[in-house]
């Protein structure tokens, strides 16, 4: 609708090998998605042999879908992602930039659960048994015995038991350094900034402040390379064949700038909070993990919208 849906409640497909097929709904079809496709709650994502996917949620956070997976996205909200694991192996990286916990339920019913930053594998194996690996952070096991508790450097086998022993190398703590002086200008989260400044760069303009102009031919015209598609609950949706292509048509405007031509502006898309810490200090989230956001202010999406396209006609 006009007023947007929240942005946090889409999940972001990147196709990075072969196919990925979602069906958008329980009653619904399978279809083939590609790249930049928004994927609704209630989804269940396939990938097939030889195929590779990752799913983008609550802003910055990702999973990578290998070969074989059966993922259920439950839910996905501002306080919490859930997912439902059939089969294969996916791995979480969960950075500390605007964390929300993740849970995700697995085979034989036992829940895995996420409460801070880190990396995570989870893989089920033919006979339903579970593997967990905390690369780093912690999680917890919650079966019908009790919950176990399983830290950074640690595997738990999950199946009529769960037995937790050492794995590799001891927990690594993520961190997220301050972003340079000139980003802050930019009125984007880290994540979002680092995903466009290898294919464009900033640029400072007198009537719209810092807009973001893409690497392209001379004569390149936004909504010229992609397709239209029909997504459930979205409607019509413009999804991009350009690497970059997620954030710049789904909020914000394109805007023509002299000597720039087509250039992206954010206006105002992502909200910003000051929490009353000065320049510099660090915000602590979930699990005391500290980052930082626009000035040395946390930020959140919380207030940030999803459209299936900004064109306006």
């Amino acid at each position: 609708g006009a007023a947007g849906i929240p942005a946090y409640a889409v999940a972001r497909l990147k196709v990075l090998d072969g196919s990925v097929w979602v069906r958008p709904a329980v009653e619904g079809e399978w279809e083939e998605f590609s790249t930049n496709s928004p994927v609704p709650p209630s989804s269940r994502i396939s990938v097939p042999e030889a195929s590779e996917g990752e799913l983008q949620f609550h802003g910055g956070q990702f999973v990578l879908l290998t070969t074989g997976t059966d993922l259920e996205i439950r839910d996905v909200k501002d306080d919490k992602s859930i997912f439902r694991l059939r089969a294969g192996e996916i791995r979480f990286d969960l950075p500390p930039d605007d964390f929300a916990p993740v849970a995700v339920r697995i085979p034989g019913g036992a829940r895995v659960q996420i409460p801070v930053p880190g990396k995570f594998w989870i893989i089920v194996d033919d006979n339903d048994q579970t593997r967990l690996v905390v690369r780093s952070g912690e999680a917890t096991v919650s079966t019908d015995a009790g919950e176990f508790r399983v830290q950074g450097g640690e595997l738990a086998v999950i199946g009529q038991g769960v037995s937790v022993s050492p794995y590799g190398k001891g927990n690594e703590v993520p961190a997220s350094p301050p972003p340079a002086e000139s980003e802050n200008d930019y009125r984007v989260p880290p994540n979002v900034n680092t995903e466009l400044q290898s294919y464009g760069e900033w640029v400072s303009t007198p009537a719209y402040g810092y807009v973001w102009r893409p690497y392209v031919s001379t004569g390149w015209a936004p909504y010229t390379y992609g397709r239209w598609v029909w997504i459930a609950p979205y409607g019509w949706t413009w999804v991009s064949d350009e690497p970059w292509g997620w954030y710049p048509y789904r909020c914000g405007y394109w805007v023509t700038v002299p000597a720039y031509g087509w250039c992206w502006y954010p206006y105002n898309a992502f909200f910003f909070v000051s929490i009353g810490v000065g320049y510099g200090d660090p915000y602590y989230g979930y699990g005391g993990y500290p980052y930082y956001g626009y000035r040395g202010y946390p930020y959140y999406y919380r207030n940030a919208r999803y459209y299936p396209s900004t064109v306006r006609f």
